[in-house]
């Protein structure tokens, strides 16, 4: 039988935090209770001058949201765990996931 597969997404902070602590805590508690856990970490750009050329997209990014599509489909997802999009992201993320037929959840 095969076990629950999750594509647990999160775009990390600069500074390492409280919600940064969760999604470690909760990907290990998933996976200690069985469900195969697929992390995805997206980062944003630690430049003052490249975070400011990154808000460009900060509403609508169509290539972060394919790429976690492609992610979801190759690691055969069947839930996709969204912690926070901004704002590496977006929106669009959640938005292309769920109209592929992908099951989302988020915590907010």
């Amino acid at each position: 039988m095969r076990r629950v597969r999750v594509l647990h997404v999160h775009t990390t902070y600069r500074q390492g935090g409280g919600e940064d602590v969760v999604v470690e805590t909760e990907r290990k508690m998933l996976e200690d209770a069985g469900v195969d856990v697929a992390p995805v970490d997206a980062r944003n750009p630690s430049g003052d001058v490249a975070a400011v050329a990154a808000l460009a997209t900060a509403s609508w990014n169509h290539h972060a949201a394919r790429r976690v599509l492609a992610l979801a489909r190759r690691e055969r997802a069947d839930v996709v765990h969204i912690h926070n999009t901004w704002f590496a992201l977006t929106a669009a993320v959640p938005a292309v996931l769920s109209g592929a037929g992908y099951p989302v959840v988020a915590t907010l």
